[in-house]
């Protein structure tokens, strides 16, 4: 198994756990903050994993965002 692979089914299974307990406007943001910390701290761009991507995409559909309340004069 090629490191890649191994990196993308960890990867999966995190998110796969993290979806059970958030949104996936939170999956994300985690996803954003994960890529950016990896390419820094280990040169690693999971961008090309498409397998997680695709995840995220599936949990994407269908979902619609709550309107946050807003102030009014």
């Amino acid at each position: 198994m090629e490191i890649e692979e191994m990196d993308t089914e960890a990867l999966l299974a995190y998110f796969f756990d993290q979806s059970k307990k958030y949104k996936s406007s939170s999956l994300w943001c985690m996803y954003s903050k994960l890529k950016c910390m990896l390419r820094i701290k280990n040169d690693i761009d999971i961008s090309r994993f498409s397998k997680l991507t695709a995840f995220l995409k599936n949990r994407s559909v269908g979902y619609l965002p709550e309107k946050s309340p807003v102030f009014s004069k």
